[in-house]
């Protein structure tokens, strides 16, 4: 048990920023659907995740590969090289972008993303994304060195960029170029300052890099950029798609129901934190122990989804206005944040083998599913053909991940409870469009179904008990 205890420690080391970013998302939504107009707030969380979407494909999936080879760089390159490689491609290839698009078709830009022609707009989104390499890159840093305290401040300093500046603008004005503004700044600010404190003068070292090595970095690399892309665009999908059709009313009501299904993200985001360094360099070792943590996050998952579809509505108390129509399909958009926490117990046996295409593959055919879905359903169904698409996406991927991952690294016991507790969350999930105004039938739901868990994950349960006891 010493063991498990010690692993439940060090996750619980980074579940701080998961908690400060919970609280604050609280404390903003009553503002944000009191004060912005959801077409406004729309075309910020657009702004959010087209960043987003440019980072990943500006750093070319090196940040996997800072990841992967952190501990076992390829012979002759060193950590330094890693991030040098990363944080210099991805500059560039940013730079190289925005000229692109300034040049060629600023106005079309600029007109999907914010209804309205503004070179500006584009600029201050060069200047997010620029931030944003420096903190995946340095917050890389932090985690795998295991420097808890470091990396819990990077990561609340960029929830403050993200979600606090906008809303301390929205005092001055609900205008969204005032809230980009704001967003942009700080993040290059930010970066700037952990740059200058982590590296100390060493954020640039190429000399023993060659084109040889180059090589070997991208064919492990390069694969994961298109595939990190449709990862996005599983998550983004919906929005990029009402962004088309000019519904920012609906991008906004969307991006409300998307935070508050991150809810699940304060048990997930601290473990992830912590899972993947682990697992590279533990995977060898420590097979048996990583199947036992398999089947807790299993059951950690069931109980926090029933603990949420019971009391959602403690959750929609905070929310108001137009935007409270999203109760009743907020747990569906949920399946997203549930499929990447659960595949992180399943799917890392593709990169152990460095089989990084199925990563592609599927992340391709999820994506096109979702897009698919949007664009056919949506004229038709309105909001209820783009759920479609984000939790059919969302299901794809866990079953597929799943199945894989599992061809190159063992890490569940019983493939019968696994995909038993899939069907239990989705069930939940759907269920709750039936039953969202139902607070009593939701308790008796939750009651049945964790008396069955308790049955079948009877060892589990004991664990949990003993680490309760000793915390």
């Amino acid at each position: 048990m010493g063991k498990t205890q010690e692993f439940l420690k060090n996750v619980i080391k980074y579940c701080i920023p998961s908690i400060v970013s919970a609280i604050i998302g609280l404390i903003a939504i009553p503002i944000i659907s009191s004060i912005y107009p959801a077409d406004d707030y729309g075309k910020i969380n657009l702004f959010y995740s087209v960043g987003n979407m440019l980072l990943y494909i500006v750093l070319l999936g090196l940040d996997s590969a800072y990841i992967r080879f952190y501990f076992e760089p390829p012979e002759g390159l060193n950590k330094n090289n890693l991030f040098s490689i990363a944080f210099l491609l991805g500059c560039l290839d940013t730079i190289f972008i925005t000229l692109i698009v300034y040049i060629i078709f600023p106005e079309k830009a600029s007109y999907y993303l914010y209804g309205e022609y503004s070179k500006e707009l584009l600029i201050l989104m060069t200047i997010y994304v620029l931030g944003l390499i420096m903190f995946r890159l340095l917050s890389i840093e932090t985690r795998m060195e295991n420097k808890a305290v470091l990396f819990n401040i990077q990561q609340i300093l960029l929830i403050i960029t993200n979600r606090v500046s906008f809303v301390c603008v929205a005092f001055y004005s609900t205008n969204y170029k005032y809230s980009i503004l704001a967003i942009s700044f700080c993040s290059i600010f930010i970066g700037i300052i952990f740059l200058l404190i982590q590296k100390k003068g060493k954020w640039l070292e190429l000399k023993n890099v060659n084109s040889k090595k180059m090589k070997y970095l991208m064919k492990f690399s390069f694969p994961l950029m298109p595939a990190t892309i449709m990862t996005w665009v599983n998550n983004s999908a919906a929005k990029m798609v009402l962004s088309g059709y000019k519904d920012y009313n609906l991008v906004g009501i969307l991006s409300i129901a998307t935070s508050l299904a991150n809810v699940f993200s304060i048990v997930s985001s601290a473990f992830c934190t912590y899972w993947s360094p682990y697992m590279y360099s533990n995977y060898k070792k420590e097979q048996e122990f990583i199947k036992k943590v398999h089947n807790v996050i299993l059951l950690i998952s069931i109980i926090t989804v029933l603990i949420i579809f019971c009391f959602q509505d403690v959750l929609y108390f905070f929310v108001n206005g137009e935007y409270k129509e999203s109760q009743k399909y907020f747990l569906l958009i949920m399946l997203s944040p549930i499929q990447q926490l659960l595949c992180e117990t399943t799917f890392y046996g593709v990169n152990i083998a460095n089989k990084t295409i199925y990563n592609l593959y599927i992340s391709i055919i999820a994506g096109l599913f979702n897009v698919g879905s949007c664009i056919l359903l949506y004229p038709k169904f309105n909001i209820w053909g783009i759920i479609i698409g984000i939790s059919g996406a969302a299901i794809l991927q866990l079953i597929s991940k799943t199945i894989i991952g599992q061809r190159y690294y063992e890490s569940i016991v019983s493939k019968k409870t696994t995909f038993l507790s899939y069907l239990i969350i989705i069930f939940i999930a759907i269920l709750n469009v039936f039953t969202f105004k139902y607070l009593m039938l939701r308790i008796v739901i939750s009651i049945v179904i964790s008396i069955a868990c308790v049955f079948f994950f009877r060892n589990e349960v004991r664990i949990i008990k003993s680490l309760l006891k000793k915390l």
